[in-house]
């Protein structure tokens, strides 16, 4: 360890490091110990720095027993978060030491082994027998609760109590019982998970994730999307720490092994876009060319992805002024060329390869008809299988109405008023899908199936209330989100009836929805990021659930050969969920470094003989 300047006495660099551990008075003396360095404890209380390099020890001993008995056996010991603190607990004490110094800072009595130290070194906070004390570690004082976490204390409760700050100390983590609350230390805002945690709390190094070694929660969007099925190993012990770049999950096994998880497909995905606006987030997307084409809206602008690639097509579209950000869905035609957006009151049709404006679709009653009321004007859009041609849904003065344009010449084809009933029960937009052939179209919201370009209806059972969301590419399955619960439901437009019972296991309201090329599969993704894929053909209707995602879905899509099926979510990243075996067996290989033995084979295809894969 570098020697402190001669010109500086121990005793005086002890008080600066002390009261300032930035103090530019003794700069060798008050950094932090090396990695390198280990605390070992023996019995009697004595504490001793070592070089896990040269295996030589430190400096002098710590004297923890200079006021315990600890005779019957070694104090448990741990650095601080800035590594300048020492904590020490004994089995009725907890204290803190110097680390230079080897002075001790605080000495409390009863306190439980639950605390932690803000990553500067400044702040202290533990259980104690009654209550969450928080000290001021530079002046060795203690300071009220409310400094951390505002609002009446609560006891501690039981062994799942901790407290944790975030690695940026921006963020301050405790549960009580198996409460979890995080508060953000500078907005303020605390937010408290709905899930009960089931062991000790981990931060990742950027403080954007948080686990208990059973459930991941995002930290960005205030813990209400938790990443259910999280990586909890039965082999595992309590303790889990996130590996480097938050990419595994790090747990200590009953066997004495390390064990790792791979967690990189919830924490670091491939994210496509930097979302620059203050939102911070990905508001909408749409899928064109057959999962081929991705378009993603952040503020104003418009960013066109090739998905196969990831990378962009080129520099986004800015489709509004700065301060005006797009708050309506895009959609693109089903073949990538034309993107259609909302745009003040009209609806702007982009040329996405010429990077221009080619058509305006301009109505009055696109408006919000000068009241402001709410479900008025433009409710929904979509493209014509040929790109030629749009439908729109708007609802005006109550009445519902259904428009088909002509998108080259901007003029208004057809405009026919919905005629049946609407339900009580509706959910945010009706959501509409043309037939392949272009010939009818479905709409959501009880109205049903109506003629192209003729307006006329076609089935004579309405739909159940809700939001279509797909069509299936025989255009006689169409999967709709319930108004009323959190079902989906599969309805034949072309019979007006509903097929089987209900899909159900979504535990917040499906948004999305996507049929394979042969149909027999259907996706839906939710606004809790879980993503289900179900056999569209069997009415037992069995439910597969994929990896789920850290933030609500904002699009899927299949490929085209239905082999793969893309997500994105509200944080911008994109994710490919391989379906067939021969694509999943090749991503285990690339995870697991070589070919998989019989044990790997059972534990991650077990319904599939071993064979030979890499």
């Amino acid at each position: 360890m570098p020697r402190s300047p001669a010109t500086s006495s121990p005793s005086s660099c002890a008080t600066s490091c002390t009261t300032n551990p930035t103090s530019p008075r003794c700069p060798n003396r008050c950094a932090p110990p090396s990695p390198q360095h280990v605390a070992l404890a023996r019995a009697g209380g004595k504490v001793r720095l070592w070089s896990a390099g040269s295996g030589q020890p430190i400096g002098a001993e710590f004297d923890v027993d200079e006021d315990d008995d600890l005779s019957n056996g070694a104090p448990a010991v741990s650095f601080s978060r800035g590594g300048g603190v020492l904590v020490v607990l004994t089995s009725g004490t907890t204290q803190l030491w110097d680390v230079r110094s080897r002075r001790r800072i605080l000495r409390r009595d009863s306190f439980k082994a639950v605390f932690d130290t803000s990553p500067d070194d400044r702040l202290f906070v533990v259980f104690a027998e009654w209550e969450i004390e928080v000290w001021d570690i530079p002046q060795r004082r203690r300071l009220p609760l409310s400094r951390l976490w505002p609002g009446p204390k609560e006891k501690p409760k039981g062994e799942r109590d901790d407290l944790r700050f975030s690695p940026d100390g921006r963020r301050f983590a405790r549960t009580v019982g198996n409460t979890l609350k995080v508060r953000d230390l500078t907005s303020g805002r605390t937010f408290e998970a709905q899930k009960k945690v089931s062991g000790p709390l981990a931060f990742s190094s950027d403080g954007k994730f948080i686990t208990d070694g059973t459930t991941i929660w995002g930290l960005d969007n205030g813990l209400e999307s938790p990443i259910k099925g999280g990586p909890r190993n039965p082999d595992c012990a309590d303790a889990h720490v996130f590996g480097p770049g938050d990419r595994t999950l790090r747990c200590a096994g009953s066997n004495g092994a390390v064990l790792t998880m791979d967690i990189s497909h919830y924490t670091r995905p491939p994210v496509l876009s930097v979302v620059e606006d203050t939102s911070g987030r990905v508001d909408h997307t749409a899928f064109g060319k057959a999962g081929g084409m991705l378009a993603t809206e952040s503020g104003a602008s418009i960013r066109m992805w090739d998905v196969r690639s990831r990378r962009p097509t080129g520099p986004p579209l800015e489709v509004g002024s700065p301060d005006e950000a797009v708050t309506e869905p895009t959609r693109l035609s089903k073949d990538g060329r034309l993107l259609a957006h909302i745009s003040g009151i009209n609806v702007d049709i982009w040329d996405v390869r010429a990077r221009r404006k080619v058509a305006s679709l301009q109505d009055p009653a696109f408006g919000r008809d000068g009241t402001d009321r709410p479900g008025t004007g433009l409710q929904d859009m979509e493209f014509a299988p040929d790109g030629k041609s749009m439908a729109l849904f708007l609802k005006v003065d109550g009445q519902r109405i259904l428009q088909f344009w002509d998108v080259t010449s901007s003029q208004r084809i057809r405009s026919s008023p919905i005629t049946a009933s609407e339900p009580e029960d509706i959910n945010d937009r009706p959501g509409m899908v043309f037939q392949p052939d272009g010939r009818a179209i479905a709409v959501g919201d009880g109205a049903g199936l109506f003629e192209f370009p003729s307006g006329r209806p076609l089935s004579g059972q309405s739909p159940p209330p809700g939001t279509v969301l797909a069509l299936g590419p025989d255009g006689t399955t169409a999967a709709i989100a319930s108004a009323r619960s959190l079902d989906v439901f599969l309805w034949n437009p072309r019979t007006g009836e509903t097929g089987g019972p209900p899909l159900r296991g979504h535990t917040r309201r499906a948004t999305h929805a996507a049929f394979s090329p042969d149909g027999r599969l259907l996706a839906t993704g939710d606004l809790d990021g879980a993503v289900r894929l179900w056999d569209a053909e069997d009415d037992r209707r069995f439910a597969f659930e994929l990896t789920p995602n850290p933030s609500n879905i904002t699009g899927l899509a299949f490929d085209a050969t239905g082999r793969s099926l893309y997500t994105v979510s509200w944080d911008g990243a994109l994710r490919e969920h391989a379906l067939d075996l021969t694509r999943a067996t090749s991503a285990l290989c690339t995870a697991t470094g070589g070919p998989l033995t019989k044990a790997e084979w059972r534990k991650y295809i077990p319904e599939i003989p071993h064979r030979r894969t890499c």
